[in-house]
Parts: structure tokens; C-alpha cells; sequence
């Protein structure tokens, strides 16, 4: 039996669903071009919506025990007039990743249809976001994870925070399992060089970070996704005010690399978390581990 849609109206565009193509007037991004409230956003939305990958990754990475999507949460700050992003943090209980700043996400099930049905999913799952809360705007080239995934992000509007009308905000339902708590922080601090960090290490050419303004640090992946989106955003890497080198989309190599690697693992009868453990050892000992040997504040 093919697995059942998730409920609400989608039109497909290539291997991915999207709603904003069924009903191009309903989508928040393009009322908020219409209404002039985020005008200043207005080139950074438009380029987002005409965004196409890079890099057809569906071509290579063609099971699902291979990936895994997240849902980048746009939404319109009806008190400062900016566009947040939601992101969480992860639960102390899990095993990949505890305490660390993320965006709603997670592996995509066998049944799946697409990186976007996983989006929506775990973010239902992990935070009570309804699929009806959801528009989704468009997908970005995938990054692999240090778990050897290719996570794909969805990026989607949903509803506004500090609005005059509370009961049309999102109110979240937490999943204490998978997720700590859940905070808000302005796109704008993509666009700031005194925000982001850099930091150089044996393994990789550069890992990105962004100082978030609630105190949070995020890294790694979610930081990665971040730049990409950035660079979406303002029109190309070139425009940006610090150098995306490192944050590398995953081409067919790099996949099939990881992947490998993962397999080997495996057959030794390692886990992620025991590789992950060594690596933060032997950073740690040498004062590269997490941005100078200390850990990010969550």
C-alpha cells in the first residue's frame, strides 16, 4: 500500500512537492511582497522562490536510509517588522547531537515521499507544527551530516510571532524526546560578519558559526544550511560579508565517500558516536575542539 500524503494540497516540481506552485496567491511570501511590510526582504524572498539546486542529488542519493530533511522555519516578526527563523535544541536524552542548536528535522522513514514530507513530518513531530501552518517555499542543495546523511533543508514560512492577533501565532507543542526548547532569531544575523566564525581544523577546511543575539551558538550543519541560505538570500556568496569556503553542498563524491566510510564503520561494529567521541578527543587535546575547546553556549 503507497503510504498515505501528508494533508495539504501540493503540485510536484521535479522530485519534490511544493504548495506555493497549487496555489501561488496563497503563499505567505508572496502576500508579504504584495503588502509591503517586509520590503526590505522583498529581493531576498523573490530570489528564494525562483531557487532551483545547484546539484540534482536525487540522481545519486536514491534511498532513503541515506538522508534526512529539515525544515528551515521562516516567520514574519510583526513587532521589530523583521523575518525570524525558529530554530530548537535538541534534548539532553538523545544520543546524536544532544544540547545542540538545530532546525526541526530528522531521518527520513522508509514510506517518505519526498525531503519535504520528512520536513513537515518531524516538524510535527518534534514541535507541533501542523502541515496547514506550513508553506513551503523552496528546497536547498542537501549537506552531509557527520553521521554520514545527506540532510536536505526545506525552506518554509509559517506563522507570525509577536503579532497583534495571538491566536493566529504558532504555538509550540514540544516533544520533550527530541527536543529541549525552541527559540527565534533574525535572518539578519546571516548577513553579519561580527556574528560569524570561522574555525579551521585537520578534518575540514573551515567550520562555519553564527553568534545568535538569545545567546546561542549554532555550528556545524545547521550553520552550513545557514550560509547557504544566506548566499540564496542576498543573490551569490560574493555578496556576502565573510567567505563560504568549507560549507561545501554534497556533490555525488562526497556522498558515496561518507557513505563508505559509514559502511566500514559499521562493519567493525563502531558507531557514530564512538568515531564522534575520538574526533572531539583528539580536537579538544589540541585546542581546536568546539571553536577554541569551548563548548557553544545552548
Amino acid at each position: 500500500m503507497p503510504p498515505k500524503p501528508i494533508p495539504f494540497a501540493t503540485a510536484s516540481r521535479g522530485t519534490y512537492t511544493s504548495r506555493f506552485l497549487a496555489a501561488p496567491s496563497s503563499v505567505p511570501a508572496l502576500r508579504l511582497l504584495q503588502s509591503g511590510r517586509v520590503e526590505h526582504a522583498a529581493p531576498g524572498i523573490r530570489r528564494l522562490l525562483d531557487y532551483t539546486p545547484e546539484i540534482n542529488q536525487d540522481a545519486f542519493a536514491t534511498d532513503n536510509a541515506a538522508r534526512a530533511s529539515v525544515l528551515v522555519p521562516l516567520c514574519v516578526n510583526e513587532q521589530t517588522g523583521e523575518i525570524d527563523i525558529l530554530f530548537t535544541v535538541r534534548s539532553k536524552k538523545i544520543k546524536s547531537f544532544p544540547d545542540e542548536v538545530a532546525l526541526p528535522g530528522g531521518r527520513m522513514d522508509p514510506q517518505d515521499l519526498d525531503p519535504v514530507y520528512t520536513a513537515v513530518r518531524e516538524a510535527r513531530e518534534e514541535i507541533g507544527l501542523k502541515p496547514n501552518q506550513i508553506e513551503i517555499v523552496t528546497r536547498l542543495v542537501g549537506f552531509m551530516s557527520r553521521n554520514a546523511l545527506l540532510v536536505t533543508p526545506i525552506v518554509a514560512f509559517i506563522p507570525p510571532v509577536k503579532t497583534q492577533h495571538p491566536d493566529q501565532e504558532f504555538r509550540p507543542e514540544i516533544n520533550p524526546q527530541e527536543v529541549d526548547h525552541i527559540f527565534y532569531a533574525p535572518l539578519s544575523t546571516l548577513f553579519d560578519s561580527k556574528r560569524h566564525r570561522t574555525e579551521k581544523t585537520q578534518n575540514s577546511p573551515a567550520r562555519h558559526a553564527f553568534d545568535l543575539p538569545t545567546g546561542h551558538i549554532t555550528f556545524g550543519l545547521t550553520a552550513h544550511i545557514l550560509v547557504h541560505l544566506a548566499s540564496v538570500f542576498t543573490g551569490g556568496d560574493r555578496l556576502l560579508p565573510y567567505s563560504t569556503f568549507g560549507a561545501f553542498p554534497a556533490d555525488e563524491r562526497m556522498f558515496l565517500t561518507s557513505r563508505a566510510r559509514h559502511e566500514e564503520m559499521r562493519k567493525k561494529g563502531e558507531t557514530f558516536a564512538d568515531d564522534e567521541r575520538r574526533r572531539r578527543e583528539r580536537e579538544m587535546k589540541k585546542g581546536q575542539g568546539l571553536f577554541g575547546g569551548v563548548k557553544p553556549k545552548v
